[in-house]
């Protein structure tokens, strides 16, 4: 079957393929700003001030190596780059508490913040990494 579409008809296409794709840019904008809603970066003086009580579900993205090396008391580390980060952590993680995450500079936590904000947790990233919290002069543990 071989049919000729009019003027109006190819309009009327044109057009629905354009709200198609405005309406799929506008859901994508839509359901970013919700993951940065459940982000909230702070610096060592903030993370340091809401990390000292007990219950505070504290998280190490850094490589093993690095962790060994040093890291914050309390802390889980599982590296962001695990083929399995994210089942990694809901294994280990209460959804219902903040997460405060932290890597070396700010770079991978900030990845795996919007990993683990777009699973439903809620994320406190430290903003400048472990090199910003031992600038900062807080210690750390072996």
């Amino acid at each position: 079957m071989n049919r000729q579409f009019s003027h109006n008809d190819t309009l009327y296409m044109i057009r629905t393929l354009y709200y198609c794709i405005i309406m799929g840019v506008l859901s994508m904008l839509i359901g970013s700003c919700r993951v940065a809603r459940e982000i909230k970066s702070v610096d060592a003086a903030t993370f340091k001030a809401e990390v000292s009580s007990a219950t505070v579900q504290l998280l190490d993205v850094r490589t093993a190596d690095e962790f060994a090396k040093g890291h914050l008391e309390k802390s889980i580390n599982i590296d962001v780059h695990e083929s399995h980060f994210t089942e990694m952590v809901k294994e280990r993680f209460d959804k219902s508490q903040p997460i405060y995450l932290y890597c070396r500079s700010g770079k991978r936590s900030m990845m795996a913040a919007q990993a683990l904000a777009k699973e439903g947790y809620q994320i406190v990233n430290l903003k400048d990494g472990f090199l910003g919290w031992l600038d900062a002069g807080y210690p750390a543990q072996e």
